[in-house]
Parts: structure tokens; C-alpha cells; sequence
């Protein structure tokens, strides 16, 4: 029986791969590896973290070659690099059972109980299918942004297929799924579920990329672990799969250059906190025949990212159904082919920025009665620098590229957007123009952001029943700070006109009817012939347009102060 003691303050350095029956660390001791190299123990087929205490059974002390990318030391149970397994970088000592070639993995089970171990590496130009993979990780990971920790990595220009897998993690930034530089990822027919874990004790939050281990609490959220993320240039695709997330988010992008995220046919869910996707800057997200159960948004849409929601993808949100935030404007939403939304607040909320809205044969359904709310930006970030005020006192250091979801990085050490460096930015329109075509909605639209830009909207055969308006969105308490981050997006409406630049222009078509159950204030309507705009029953409807009665036409258009009254 292979035995060894290491004794209170011991170092072992150990120099090859050793096995054991029996290891015993006291407090104090510790056991490395060789400059270049680490080591990674495995008892009985289960990656442990070496701490002191008593191992008895199959103890292997694993040492392979360093696998450094982006300044951190991964360590992986499979390693593939150009089509081959690399067994001097893989401990495959933890690949239990099944089998692992140089083009496929079979039926194996990896479970990890250390910190910031990855599962499976694919990277280099290859093709990998990973195949009834269970996967069980425990603890911490160590940087998302680059997929250290992560159950499945893609990375290079590796195009890896993950079917019939079950990934479940537990700890921050332990993300079961991750997809950076080139590669194409592919999952099939799996179950993905991730849970928090515990914030190191000396972590302080932060947005910058590679050090932030918690959702930014500036989107009206919490958690710690996303269940996956893309990057750079990756492409993504779900199809079949249940994605599950304690909190923060399921369906991830961030650090974007260009990337593709789609979902078919799969169940999207957070339990208490997060949103489906998240998608920003050069980034589509595509939904097919989804549901999504989440407590916050099905979709976070940032910079001039896009996202479709299609061939009847059902969304049921204890909050919001989208949101759309960051940059100025460009980008689209669009919501088609029988999709339905069930939301308690708004269906669409956007903050402060311009972009395009299509919504076609959708159903929307919101409790709280507001189908879209373009507002003033509640993210103390975003607002703070949008506005040229520089960064509010306390908060971090920003990244130093488009990342941490969504939050702008100028100014990160002055806090004054002068002294950032200087790049030509897009130039988008700060007006969101949103067009609703065959639908029947009952809710109302709704511009607060009237300094920064119109809301222009057009109806095609649709029947709208509500107020479209200008009106101003006030904090429902205080402005929302980290203590109190869910109130963020949570605002109360009042309804009236706006001295401000911009307003609200309406357009409706020969198919079109709008019931008017609210009054309601716009800058400009056009009323096709055929189109009708009527008071609801048991209402009367007058119209004013700068101050002066005037009646309401089809086949006329109205400009200036017009004010809709219901009485």
C-alpha cells in the first residue's frame, strides 16, 4: 500500500504524476508542481482540491504541462488542441469511464470539486463531437470572459457538437458552457443548470472584464454564475436544450466582436433572479420556439446588438419581456410568427437610445398594462456617461474593450469622458421607430425620454386599445442604488405633454383602429383612410391640436401639441 504523510509546514513538489492509496496533508503543509507545470489531484476519479486532510483510495496527484490563455492557468480533464488529445495538458485521470479520442468523447463522467477546473478544452481547427457527457462542477470558477472553469470550452476555430449532455455547476463564474475566438459550438437534446456559489471574502465588485464575478447590479439583478457565455467571434447553438440558472442569466454574451446565439425549440429558466439572453455590440440572438420562464427579462439588448423572437416562442417574466439599453441606438427587436408574451411591467422597455422594434402577428400581454415605455436611463453607469457627468463616486474601473455586459468603458481612470481616448464612434438615430403589424394589443406606449429622442410608431392592421403617449417616468421610491438594485426599471408613469425636442408620433393605416381609453398626449398622428380612432365604449373622445378643437379625419395628418382627451 502506497502511503505518504506530509507533516505541518511541508512542501512537496511533485515531480511526475504519482499514485497513492493513502495521503495525508496536515495544516500548514502544501504540494506544488515544478515551475511550468501543475498539479491536480484526483481520488477515486473525482478532481479534489488539494487541502489538508485525509485521502485514502485510488489518490493520483496529476501533473501536466501549463495551459496558460489570457494570464490564467487552466487545468482540464480533456485537452484538445488541432483534432488531437493532448494528454501533457489533460488529466484525464477525472475522465471517467466511456471513451476520449482525438475526434469524439463517449459517455464520460467528469466531476470536479476544485476551483476553477475546466471539463473539456477544444481548440485549433478541429471538429469534436462530445457525446452523453455528465458533468458535475463544484466550486468557483476563475474568469468567465474566458471560459476558465467551464464544463464545455470551444475556442480557436473549433467546431464542437455537445449532445445529450447533463451539466450542472455550482459556484460563481462557473459557467457550464463556454464559446470564444472562432469556433462554432453546437448542443443537442442536453440539460443545463447552474447555481450560485459563494463571492471570495476579499472580492469587491467590479464591471471589468476578467475580474467581475457577479451579475452588475446597474440591470436590476443579482448572482454570481451565468450558465453560459460567447465571445470574440464565436457562434452558439441550443437546440432541444434546458438551460437553467439559479440567478444573473442563462444564454450570455459578452466581450463581443461578432457573435451568432441561437436557441431552438429549448426551455430557458432563471428561480430567482436573471434574464434568458443577453446579447451586445456585434451580436444576433435568434429564438426558435422557445420558452422562456424567467423572473426579469427574457432578453437584455445592448449597444447595437439584435434579437428575434419567432415561430411561436412563449415568454412568461415576473418583470420585463425585453430591454433594450447602452450606446445611442441601432440594432433591432423584432417579435413575429404567433410569439407570445405574458409580462407583470412592461412587454419592451427601452432606456434612453434609439432602434428598431418589429412586431408581427405577436401577442403581448402585460399585467401592468404598458406594452412599450421608452424612458431615461435608471443604470447610474450608462446615465452618468451618456450624459458627459463622468463616473458617480465609488464606482470601478471599466473594462478596456466593449464587455461586462453592457456598461460603457470610457473614462475608467479619470471619470471624465474628455480624458478618454478618443475613437470614432457609430452614429446611430436616438429614435426608436417600433412598428406593430397584425396585432390586437390592449396596453399603452409610452415616451418619457423626450430630451433624447421621438418615439415614432406605425400601426398595420392593428387594433391598439390604450393611450399612446408623452408622459414622465419617476422612480417609484428613491433612484435605485445596490442595496435596493430590483427596483431598477421599476417606475411609476404619469401622463402629459412634454416641452421637451422630441415626442411621440403615431401612424395608422387603412387596417387600423385605435381605441382611446386614456387620454393621451403625441406630437404627430396620421390617420389613413379607413383608420379609426375612437374613444372606448362608455368614453368620449375630443381632440386638441396646439390648444385649438379640432376634429378627428381619417385621411389627415395632425402636427403640433396634440392632446387626446378621454372623458
Amino acid at each position: 500500500m502506497s502511503r505518504k504523510e506530509l507533516e505541518k509546514s511541508s512542501q512537496w513538489i511533485v515531480q511526475e504524476t504519482t499514485c497513492l492509496d493513502e495521503l495525508t496533508i496536515a495544516e500548514g503543509a502544501s504540494i506544488t508542481a515544478a515551475e511550468g507545470y501543475s498539479v491536480t489531484m484526483t481520488v477515486d476519479g473525482v478532481n479534489k482540491p488539494i487541502v489538508p486532510g485525509k485521502y485514502q483510495g485510488k489518490v493520483i496527484l496529476n501533473v501536466t504541462e501549463n495551459l496558460l490563455i489570457s494570464s490564467n492557468v487552466f487545468k482540464t480533464a480533456v485537452y484538445v488542441e488541432n483534432g488531437k488529445v493532448v494528454p501533457e495538458k489533460s488529466v484525464l485521470a477525472f475522465a471517467v469511464g466511456g471513451e476520449v479520442t482525438d475526434t469524439y468523447a463517449k459517455n464520460i463522467t467528469l466531476t470536479s470539486e476544485e476551483e476553477a477546473v475546466n471539463g473539456i478544452y477544444i481548440t485549433g481547427d478541429c471538429e469534436y463531437s462530445v457525446d452523453n457527457a455528465t458533468i458535475t462542477m463544484t466550486g468557483n470558477g476563475g474568469n468567465d470572459f474566458v471560459g476558465c472553469g467551464a464544463g464545455i470550452l470551444a475556442n480557436g476555430n473549433a467546431k464542437v457538437t455537445v449532445n445529450k449532455a447533463k451539466i450542472k455547476t455550482q459556484g460563481a463564474v462557473r459557467t457550464a458552457i463556454f464559446a470564444g475566438e472562432h469556433s462554432t459550438l453546437t448542443v443537442n437534446d442536453s440539460s443545463i443548470e447552474v447555481l450560485d456559489g459563494k463571492l471570495p471574502e476579499d472580492y469587491t465588485f467590479t464591471i471589468e472584464p476578467g475580474k467581475m464575478k457577479e451579475v452588475p447590479w446597474m440591470l436590476g439583478l443579482s448572482g454570481n454564475c451565468r450558465a453560459t457565455n460567447a465571445v470574440a467571434y464565436s457562434t452558439v447553438r441550443y437546440n432541444n436544450t434546458h438551460i437553467k440558472a439559479q440567478k444573473w442569466g442563462c444564454l450570455s454574451t459578452d466581450a463581443v466582436d461578432c457573435c451568432r446565439l441561437y436557441a431552438t425549440n429549448c426551455l430557458i429558466e432563471t428561480v430567482e433572479s436573471g434574464y434568458g439572453a443577453y446579447t451586445i455590440a456585434d451580436c444576433q440572438g435568434y429564438f426558435s420556439g422557445c420558452t422562456f420562464n424567467i423572473n426579469d427579462y427574457a432578453l437584455v439588448i445592448a449597444s447595437e446588438s439584435y434579437g428575434t423572437f419567432t415561430d411561436g416562442c412563449v415568454v412568461n417574466s415576473g418583470r420585463f419581456g425585453v430591454m433594450i439599453h447602452g450606446g445611442t441606438g441601432g440594432g433591432a427587436l423584432t417579435l413575429n410568427k404567433g410569439s407570445v408574451f405574458n409580462t407583470k411591467s412592461a412587454v419592451i422597455q427601452v432606456k434612453e437610445r434609439g432602434g428598431n422594434i418589429v412586431v408581427d402577428g405577436a401577442e403581448l400581454n402585460s399585467e401592468s398594462g404598458i406594452i412599450l415605455l421608452a424612458m431615461e436611463s435608471d443604470d447610474p453607469i450608462l446615465r452618468a456617461i451618456a450624459r458627459g457627468e463622468g463616473l458617480p463616486p465609488g464606482f470601478p474601473v471599466p473594462p478596456d474593450k466593449d464587455g461586462a455586459e453592457g456598461e460603457i468603458n470610457e473614462a475608467w481612470t479619470t471619470g471624465k469622458t474628455e480624458d478618454a481616448p478618443k475613437k470614432e464612434p457609430a452614429v446611430f438615430s436616438t429614435n426608436l421607430e417600433a412598428s406593430f403589424k397584425n396585432v390586437n394589443l390592449k396596453g399603452d406606449f409610452i415616451n418619457s425620454m423626450t430630451k433624447r429622442g421621438d418615439v415614432i410608431l406605425s400601426f398595420e392592421n392593428a387594433t391598439i386599445t390604450g393611450a399612446i403617449t408623452t408622459g414622465i417616468s419617476d422612480p417609484i421610491d428613491s433612484a435605485p442604488t445596490q442595496e435596493t438594485y430590483y427596483m431598477i426599471g421599476e417606475v411609476k408613469n404619469t401622463y402629459c405633454s412634454t416641452d421637451e425636442e422630441y415626442g411621440i408620433k403615431v401612424s395608422l393605416d387603412e387596417k387600423s383602429t385605435w381605441i382611446v381609453d386614456k387620454s393621451s398626449y403625441l406630437n404627430r398622428i396620421t390617420v389613413a383612410t379607413g383608420a379609426s380612432v375612437k374613444a372606448a365604449d362608455g368614453k368620449m373622445l375630443t381632440m386638441t391640436v396646439n390648444g385649438t378643437p379640432t376634429s378627428i379625419k381619417a385621411g389627415d395628418t395632425y402636427e403640433g401639441k396634440i392632446v387626446l382627451m378621454v372623458k
